[in-house]
């Protein structure tokens, strides 16, 4: 099986980053997600749209890509997969439906100054409820349900009750378009490489 290296999948993260480095309110490399199966190796948070970038080297086996793009259509308005020309090549050969689930940009373009969207993603995902409950962190979850009014059986629930059903709450009261305001709201105030504690996340 390819092992990857390190260091080159550093090198294109680099490279992104020169090119990114000023976009959208939040951006973070390995989101920190406590809600998802794959970590994103690159994401970007504008007002209008959440975007994911997977970033695989010419050493990076191709075997989980189809899991982490279907996976991020729940949460991610658009993903983008970046690697270096052969690997985008045998990507498409790998998985024909490749360009249903992500757009790609190629290493050699990056590497030439130029940050071009060689495909496009054809299937928009979208910001979901249920994804975004996941990976927001308890306290996140608490401040956003304490000011919201739920009544069961036409009793209003107590703020401990809200809490413990925080994830139930923000699906039943979320849209799409809603949602993509909280994270817009929430995750810049996380800070670009903020690593909370295990105990904060919940």
């Amino acid at each position: 099986m390819k092992k990857d290296n390190p260091k080159k999948e550093a090198y294109i993260k680099a490279l992104l980053e020169k090119h990114l480095g000023k976009e959208g309110v939040f951006r973070q490399f390995e989101f920190s997600s406590w809600g998802m199966e794959t970590r994103p190796d690159y994401v970007i948070l504008y007002p209008d749209r959440f975007v994911y970038y997977e970033i695989k080297s010419e050493y990076d086996t191709l075997a989980r890509l189809y899991k982490q793009m279907t996976a991020a259509q729940a949460l991610f308005d658009e993903m983008y997969l970046v690697a270096p020309e052969k690997t985008l090549l045998q990507a498409e050969k790998e998985i024909p439906s490749l360009e249903f689930h992500c757009g790609t940009i190629s290493l050699e373009d990056l590497e030439r100054g130029n940050l071009i969207y060689r495909t496009k993603q054809v299937y928009k995902g979208h910001t979901s409820p249920a994804a975004v409950a996941n990976i927001l962190w308890s306290e996140e979850r608490k401040d956003f349900v304490k000011n919201v009014s739920i009544a069961v059986n036409g009793l209003e629930m107590t703020k401990t009750e809200k809490y413990r059903k925080s994830r139930e709450i923000i699906e039943l009261v979320s849209t799409s378009e809603s949602c993509l305001n909280l994270l817009n709201d929430i995750l810049p105030n996380r800070g670009y490489n903020y690593r909370a504690t295990r105990a904060s996340r919940g």
